[in-house]
């Protein structure tokens, strides 16, 4: 790779190259977040799909080297894109849908995504000097890719049986999809079963119906893969008792009704509950006081002011300390 090559950076190709990957990785993020509750960093996926297209692909077509600084704008565009569902796309939004049987308007949900991400860059360039060049804290998934991202363009021959195995992977997952889809698979329900009450008084749950099987989606499998034993499990736990435990103890009380929905007692008992904890968070606040709340306020964004804005003068002092030092020892 010449060095011309490797120079060029935010140019046409890498930020239309990111914003193309970013839309086809983002409905995959919407649809795993909205499927299992948790969305992917695709900074190396959207790595690997340009090195290979550009250095792979169209550079036989004659096309110039993507270089690495490229590759680097590449894959922040794309990142950006595929994390928009931070948003509120996967979690707040859909509940809200569920609850109220109102879908938003596209437009409505475009302008409170442009609005939520420019004000994630806000803040953003507002941490970044305290926690990159202050704490200079390390964020694993930043790490990853850039250690990826280098030995891609240090490691040709990896790099190459790299995108193809991410592309044979690609294809044999949606290979099991469309047969899941079409019928061919089927997810394996758990045996279990649950002696039904309240709203399925006189039936029998099964752990399909809680929502218990083995799913054959290859996402579920690579999902794991990702997250590691522990937080799987603690996933796994989470789940029983959400649905094993509380869901069959809703139905008993009456609150939600076979279809999941809230009776007219569960309404009821929400809305206690929505008073029972605003009051316990309000309770802290009004011990404490509007004057000391204020007073509480303007300490800490003092004593911020004066660490950010007075640190040179006290670095000054100590260096003035450290030559009268030298000084005296001559």
């Amino acid at each position: 790779m010449n060095r011309h090559s490797e120079a060029r950076e935010f140019t046409r190709r890498s930020l239309l190259t990111g914003v193309l990957i970013g839309a086809v990785l983002t409905p995959c993020n919407v649809y795993s977040g909205l499927k299992i509750g948790w969305s992917f960093n695709m900074s190396i996926v959207a790595a690997l799909l340009a090195y290979g297209f550009w250095n792979l692909g169209a550079r036989r077509l004659g096309a110039r080297p993507f270089g690495l600084l490229e590759n680097n704008i590449n894959q922040t565009t794309a990142s950006s894109a595929a994390s928009i569902i931070s948003g509120g796309l996967v979690a707040p939004i859909p509940a809200l849908a569920l609850i109220t049987g109102q879908t938003l308007p596209w437009h409505w949900l475009a302008v409170w995504v442009c609005v939520v991400s420019l004000l994630g860059v806000c803040v953003a360039v507002a941490l970044r000097r305290q926690l990159l060049l202050v704490e200079q804290l390390s964020f694993p998934a930043g790490v990853a890719t850039a250690e990826t991202v280098r030995e891609i363009y240090g490691r040709g021959a990896e790099a190459v049986a790299r995108v193809r195995v991410l592309l044979a992977s690609l294809a044999l997952s949606g290979a099991v999809k469309l047969l899941t889809s079409l019928g061919g698979i089927a997810a394996v329900p758990l045996g279990f079963r649950l002696a039904g009450q309240g709203a399925v008084a006189g039936r029998t749950l099964g752990g399909g119906s809680l929502g218990f099987a083995f799913d054959p989606s290859l996402l579920l499998v690579g999902f794991g893969a990702i997250i590691g034993l522990r937080a799987g499990v603690s996933l796994l736990l989470g789940a029983m008792l959400a649905w094993g435990l509380m869901a069959p103890w809703l139905l008993a009380r009456g609150w939600v009704d076979a279809t999941g929905a809230l009776t007219a007692a569960g309404a009821d008992e929400h809305d206690e509950i929505e008073r029972l904890t605003d009051r316990a968070a309000a309770r802290p606040w009004g011990a404490l006081g509007p004057e000391r709340t204020a007073e509480l306020a303007a300490l800490l964004v003092g004593s911020h002011h004066d660490h950010r804005f007075h640190q040179p003068e006290r670095q000054q002092r100590a260096g003035v300390r450290c030559g009268a030092e030298r000084g005296g020892g001559k």
